[in-house]
């Protein structure tokens, strides 16, 4: 098979690996037939392309001529069977006779092959090649560099997450030093390497990198690292906390009175942990490796209240897609959330896009003023979420047709882009979401392409109406409805791994303990977890590595998530569980699930696991200032559901505090 080398180097040879000297010698041919080969995955080219590709300046028979003369000469230095034609207006590679490789990378990326995929890219496309007066050829070869060196980006941060997952420090730094020198302006993988480094115990390493990224920065384009990177340096300079020093055990509280609640209503909180020496400097080196995180990926602020998140990496594009209006039919009111779910995944992941938490954004707009009108909310939840841009939108259906209209806006309340869609069915409905997310990308200019598959990863119309009815049943703890739809979507798709997945978790939750029912749904959205997206892949495999009984393979799963997706109030929850029943697993101590906790109200002001979870570890401080604060928690408690049980349970910790 002939070899096209365009990655990183530019080189072609024979099947006995000789040079095809005279088609290296002859720049236009050779960016022809690169071309070709570079958009082989797409098939046939027709010729007017590349007529205006490589002759712009020429009368169409002239042009023609000179493309006719071109194939000619490639298919005699070739072989004639290499250049095929379909009809007198498409030209293509025949399949099986050149072996290109970037079509191959592009294959392997899309294949969910990363390591592979990365053997081959080794460096921009056609390096250092120039052809003059072809301006339409340029503009094609810089918008191919620079997809095809975000595709590498992305397949490094997938190897980079997955070394995380295991703890493999040394893996993750190498994967993350390539992924940096893909991107070498972009500070989001500077700071995942700076962090890294810092897990594997090289913080000299890691300000090496910042020092050398700084100076580049100041002598290439006379600025200085964005505030989140610089922040992230001053963490890396500031030393490491004094290890504790072993605590006196508090004293035993004195023996109830005769009219304190009966032995079997008492709540006993978790007594402080004493840290050994041995285990003192790994637990802080935890805490501080998690509060690198939080810097890394936007320099996320943790506070008792509700302050917003900070601005955005200017480099990755934030959007939040708020719930659609409904009119007309009304067995379409599932899809007033709904499209927030489906178009919000749709959207996530098309190149540097990434959308807000839909389950986040829907609590956070429940707590909201009703009557503000749709711009000023969208307004709202981008400030709150650091989004630079919101969606709002409308389904419309009647007679059975279904109307979809989707507007982006920018957060300065400016429409920047619209999009329609329409079919006579509610069968067509994801063909709708597809063309409604592609009409927004083009219209907001924005070159990526769609790469995730839809939200809710099946295209069964049943299975997805139930597991959109389950969604809103979990957002509003009913845990029994939520599973009931939950289970009438994997009936009508067995393959649907999402719907396994919160089948787990709502049985889980139904019953307060883990069941076989739920972790038998846990292991098999695992083994169905092959065709999700990264950020969902993950948060099955952390659910099932629970399940399974290898808490810590979770926890490492879980800060995954949280440092890729920081406003995902779910994998935040799931990781102070974690600290706060198994320290052991995670390498710190009880107090230090205080932060994941804080984080969920930052987002989600009225979960009530969170409060609950925040009393017992207040319980367990024994002092003054934790009273107060325990008695805070109850108060606010009481305002959001004074009936619950978990409500009950911090009254009786604020007795025994």
């Amino acid at each position: 098979m002939i070899e096209l080398r365009t990655l990183g180097a530019i080189d072609l040879r024979h099947p006995d690996g000789s040079p095809v000297t005279s088609v290296l010698a002859q720049p236009k041919r050779l960016a022809l037939l690169a071309f070709l080969a570079v958009k082989g995955g797409s098939g046939f080219q027709r010729r007017d392309t590349l007529l205006g590709l490589f002759w712009p300046d020429s009368d169409t028979a002239s042009a023609r001529r000179s493309l006719v003369q071109s194939v000619y000469v490639l298919r005699r230095a070739l072989g004639a069977d290499v250049l095929v034609s379909r009809g007198d207006d498409e030209v293509g590679i025949a399949p099986g006779r050149v072996r290109c490789d970037a079509a191959e990378f592009q294959r392997l990326v899309a294949c969910a092959d990363p390591g592979e995929a990365l053997e081959l890219y080794r460096g921009e496309l056609l390096p250092g090649f120039f052809l003059s007066g072809l301006p339409e050829w340029e503009q094609w070869l810089d918008g191919e560099r620079l997809r095809l060196s975000r595709l590498a980006t992305q397949a490094t941060n997938r190897l980079v997450t997955e070394a995380e997952a295991r703890g493999d420090w040394a893996d993750g730094v190498e994967w993350a030093r390539r992924a940096a020198a893909f991107s070498p302006d972009d500070e989001r993988s500077l700071r995942r390497l700076l962090a890294l480094l810092e897990g594997a115990g090289d913080r000299s390493g890691a300000l090496r990198e910042y020092e050398q990224f700084a100076r580049r920065l100041r002598a290439e384009h006379d600025t200085s690292p964005a505030p989140e990177t610089q922040a992230l340096a001053a963490t890396l300079r500031a030393p490491l906390p004094a290890p504790p020093l072993p605590v006196s055990p508090p004293p035993k509280p004195a023996p109830a009175a005769a009219s304190s609640p009966p032995a079997a209503e008492a709540i006993h909180p978790p007594e402080p942990r004493r840290p050994s020496r041995t285990r003192s400097r790994a637990a802080y080196l935890a805490a501080g490796a998690m509060l690198l995180a939080l810097l890394v990926y936007g320099g996320i602020r943790i506070g008792r209240g509700s302050d917003p998140i900070p601005a955005r990496d200017l480099r990755l594009e934030r959007v939040a897609v708020l719930p659609f209006n409904v009119r007309g039919d009304a067995r379409l009111a599932y899809l007033g959330p709904g499209m927030a779910d489906l178009l919000a995944g749709r959207l996530d992941g098309a190149g540097n896009v990434q959308t807000v938490d839909p389950t986040t954004l829907i609590g956070f707009l429940a707590q909201h003023d009703a009557n503000l009108s749709d711009h000023d909310r969208g307004q709202a939840v981008a400030r709150r979420f650091g989004a630079g841009w919101y969606v709002l939108g409308s389904v419309v259906g009647a007679g059975g047709s279904l109307q979809l209209r989707a507007s982006l806006f920018g957060d300065d309340g400016r429409v920047r882009a619209t999009a329609e869609a329409g079919a006579a069915d509610e069968s067509q409905l994801f063909v709708l979401v597809d063309e409604v997310a592609r009409k927004l990308l083009a219209g907001w200019g924005f070159g990526g392409e769609i790469t995730r598959t839809a939200a809710v990863s099946t295209r069964s119309l049943p299975a997805a109406k139930a597991f959109l009815r389950g969604e809103q049943a979990y957002r509003t703890e009913r845990y029994g409805d939520a599973a009931s739809a939950f289970r009438a979507a994997v009936d009508a798709d067995s393959g649907f791994a999402l719907a396994h997945y919160r089948l787990s978790l709502a049985l889980g939750r139904q019953a307060g303990e883990r069941t076989a029912e739920a972790d038998s749904a846990a292991g098999l959205a695992a083994r169905l977890s092959g065709r999700l997206t990264e950020h969902d892949r993950l948060m099955v495999m952390a659910h099932a590595a629970l399940s399974g009984g290898d808490p810590r393979r979770a926890y490492l799963l879980y800060r995954a998530v949280v440092a890729a997706h920081p406003d995902n109030v779910e994998a935040w929850y799931e990781l102070g569980e974690l600290m706060l029943r198994d320290p052991m697993a995670t390498g710190g101590t009880t107090g230090q699930a205080r932060l994941p906790f804080e984080r969920v109200l930052s987002l989600a002001p009225r979960h009530l696991g969170a409060l609950a979870n925040l009393a017992r570890l207040e319980a367990g401080e024994r002092d003054s200032a934790a009273r107060l604060r325990l008695e805070q928690l109850v108060r606010r408690a009481e305002t959001i559901r004074p009936h619950d049980a978990r409500t009950r349970e911090m009254r009786r910790l604020q007795v025994f505090a």
